[in-house]
């Protein structure tokens, strides 16, 4: 379940990514303080940083769960020495 701080993050890279997109697909629709030298900052990279940060921690998260459930799961297996006869091979001398 996603909690309130993770819907609040993912509007903010929400966020930075669209106006990444139209950063670089139309400039001048910024006003001039935002541009410096005719360009205005991107942030993609940024965005992206988060979104592997987020999707690694995820992951591992996922992976500790699986191997903390793991030796719920294994089967008992009996650790004793099996039972029968043991044979032994005989010389032959008396």
């Amino acid at each position: 379940m996603e909690t309130l701080f993770e819907k609040e993050e993912r509007r903010k890279y929400k966020a930075a990514f669209v106006f990444s997109a139209v950063a670089m697909l139309m400039p001048d629709s910024f006003p001039h303080p935002m541009q410096h030298g005719g360009k205005v900052a991107i942030y993609l990279e940024a965005a992206a940083v988060v979104v592997v940060l987020v999707l690694l921690g995820q992951v591992l998260e996922l992976r500790a769960l699986v191997e903390r459930a793991a030796p719920v799961m294994v089967p008992e297996v009996s650790l004793s020495a099996p039972s029968g006869l043991v044979a032994t091979r005989c010389s032959g001398r008396s």
